[in-house]
């Protein structure tokens, strides 16, 4: 099979991966196992729904309640997917809420004024948790009962990861669910229910963004460029690994001519960065994306030049015969191990170049240890050298 033929057979097979995760996840979405629904009425909830139903409802003190659980899922070579579960009542119209426990991210963005959170003036409540807001006065009105504030602290206390008030809907959600140990929580959970749906006025559903909420900028704005970004980067990724594998050999020497040529495009980054200035009751998650921009634009171009640079190469190749130095490995974080083998370098006397290779190369490397190698080269259509291939050298 050529190069086309192992991308189309790639790509139909991950549409069809996708399109079997998507089917798999409506079908569980509202449903929870037999094991989970008979400790849930053991454990005193009163569940409407037969086992089996679409939809598993519950009912506390006259709330209806939808049950949620997604158990955990394992992807070789990925972190695994957390175990959730949650629970949801519908609700008057209400403002978008969202509460989490504060944590240093979250700290670091209020601090330096990018993000304003909802402020109650309850010093525990302040200070454990961060609220964020469409609506910063219907928030208030919401958390204003001293009940309901302690409520949704002995939440947060039981467990809980995030409370959600928007669309009519009230969501209570636990990440890392763990039958054992958070039935009881949840159970508790439920005498805590009346305080945080009763008394929510309709009136609060007014947002106080404007026309250029978060919502409309992540969906119009943010969204449509990162998919672009992410598209870039998959496609220079595809076509500079199956294509014509290696990078130029001046790799920093091209990021830093890429960061030079990337500067225009840096410009809507600012102009976004400036429009999410305007309402900082937005999410830290939002201006997070945000801040990144300027990154991804010139990791963008540095990938598109790399792949223009060998792709469109019309140059004639160099072969180069090099003794073999000593072959190394490397680790990013938790990513795959890098594989080099290297050489003297041609371009920078007494220096090393160190050139990518594959793991079933680097383990010949290491068994053979030939003495030398047969290194093919081309000059690059923008003046960057790089590597076509790496042989074990045959006299």
């Amino acid at each position: 099979m050529n190069s086309w033929q192992w991308f189309l057979a790639f790509l139909v097979l991950s549409v069809i991966s996708l399109w079997g995760f998507i089917l798999w996840k409506a079908r569980h979405k509202n449903s929870i196992g037999r094991t989970l629904y008979n400790k849930l009425k053991a454990a005193g909830i009163n569940i409407i729904s037969p086992f089996g139903s679409s939809e598993t409802v519950a009912e506390y003190k006259g709330i209806s309640v939808e049950l949620n659980y997604s158990p955990e899922i394992e992807c070789p070579g990925y972190s695994p997917q957390p175990s959730q579960f949650s629970v949801r009542t519908r609700i008057p119209p209400s403002a978008s809420v969202e509460i989490v426990k504060e944590k240093g991210i979250q700290k670091f963005f209020k601090d330096w004024g990018l993000a304003k959170e909802v402020q109650t003036g309850d010093p525990e409540f302040d200070s454990s948790l961060y609220v964020s807001s469409n609506n910063p006065q219907a928030c208030l009105s919401y958390l204003s009962w001293p009940n309901r504030r302690a409520a949704i602290l002995d939440l947060f206390k039981r467990g809980c990861n995030r409370l959600q008030l928007g669309s009519e809907t009230l969501r209570i959600e636990w990440i890392l669910f763990k039958e054992g140990s958070d039935l009881p929580n949840i159970q508790q959970s439920f005498l805590l229910l009346p305080a945080l749906v009763t008394g929510i006025s309709p009136i609060e559903v007014a947002s106080s963004e404007g026309w250029l909420t978060e919502r409309r900028f992540n969906r119009f704005v943010l969204f449509p460029i990162v998919l672009f970004l992410l598209l870039v980067v998959l496609a220079a990724y595809i076509f500079s690994v199956i294509q014509l594998p290696g990078m130029p050999l001046d790799g920093r020497g091209l990021f830093w001519a890429s960061s030079r040529y990337s500067l225009p495009a840096l410009v809507p980054s600012l102009v976004i960065l400036v429009l999410a200035l305007r309402s900082r009751s937005w999410s830290y998650k939002t201006f997070g994306v945000v801040l990144t921009l300027p990154i991804s634009f010139i990791l963008s171009v540095f990938l598109v030049a790399g792949f223009i640079n060998a792709y469109f190469d019309s140059s004639e190749a160099v072969v180069r015969v090099t003794p073999l130095i000593r072959t190394d490995s490397t680790q990013v974080y938790r990513g795959p191990d890098h594989y080099y083998a290297c050489v003297p370098s041609w371009r920078s006397p007494g220096k090393e170049e160190c050139l990518s290779v594959s793991l079933t190369f680097y383990h010949k490397l290491k068994t053979k240890k030939p003495s030398q190698l047969t290194i093919l080269t081309k000059q690059g259509r923008l003046g960057y050298e790089w590597a076509v291939s790496i042989e074990e050298h045959r006299p």
